[in-house]
């Protein structure tokens, strides 16, 4: 009787196949997210800079937990979609 151990290499190769199945996730609107700073920035497609502008002005919603900002994906929509600006 033979038996086979799976490898660290091959759990890996298999997160990644099944990762690749699911497809990217993405949050519905209605979801409550808290990102991180990094994630945020991404989101935003902003700078450190101008994301901490964002926070000291008060214009995004966000909350320290310790030293980590985490900033609420829905209500950073809401002000999105509060600001939205129509051309025409």
């Amino acid at each position: 009787m033979q038996i086979d151990f799976a490898t660290k290499q091959d759990l890996q190769e298999l997160e990644r196949k099944i990762l690749a199945a699911l497809g990217p996730r993405v949050p519905s609107d209605t979801e409550d997210q808290w990102l991180r700073t990094a994630e945020t920035r991404k989101f935003l497609q902003c700078s450190y800079g101008t994301l901490q502008s964002l926070r000291i002005k008060g214009v995004i919603p966000y909350t320290k937990v310790g030293g980590i900002y985490l900033y609420n994906r829905k209500g950073i929509l809401k002000v999105l979609n509060e600001n939205q600006k129509n051309n025409g």
